[in-house]
């Protein structure tokens, strides 16, 4: 039987922590967001479904065409899925992967998203 293993666990733990602080800074932003506005929630789903075919799931960076890349390389959740990628597979080198770029976003997500349930916390419902 082969086992499995994990090339890198460390930068595969960082990929995915990541995309967790990503994710749940535009949810807590989103939640805001829909405490102001009926439409920011039903729109929330249209805007955010192009992120998941976007994010590095069907596709390696290094295969997409230059243009493509460096622009695919805006969405920050790819280089987390990069990285995990590169921490599992002992032979994919993420050349791309920017931690820097993902904690800025992420740093930035939540200092809106904190900020904006700040101003709505008094009409957040739980249910």
């Amino acid at each position: 039987t082969e086992t499995l293993e994990v090339h890198e666990p460390l930068w595969v733990i960082a990929g995915f922590a990541g995309a967790a602080v990503l994710g749940s800074g535009a949810g807590l932003v989103f939640c805001a967001l829909a405490q102001m506005s009926r439409f920011v929630d039903r729109a929330r789903g249209p805007l955010m479904r192009p992120l998941f075919w976007i994010s590095g799931i069907f596709f390696v960076a290094d295969q997409l065409p230059a243009r493509a890349r460096d622009a695919l390389l805006a969405n920050p959740v790819l280089h987390c899925t990069e990285l995990v990628r590169a921490g599992w597979f002992p032979s994919y080198s993420a050349q791309y992967v920017d931690v820097g770029y993902v904690a800025l976003w992420a740093l930035s997500l939540w200092c809106v998203a904190l900020t904006l349930e700040r101003s709505v916390r008094g009409r957040i419902e739980l249910t």
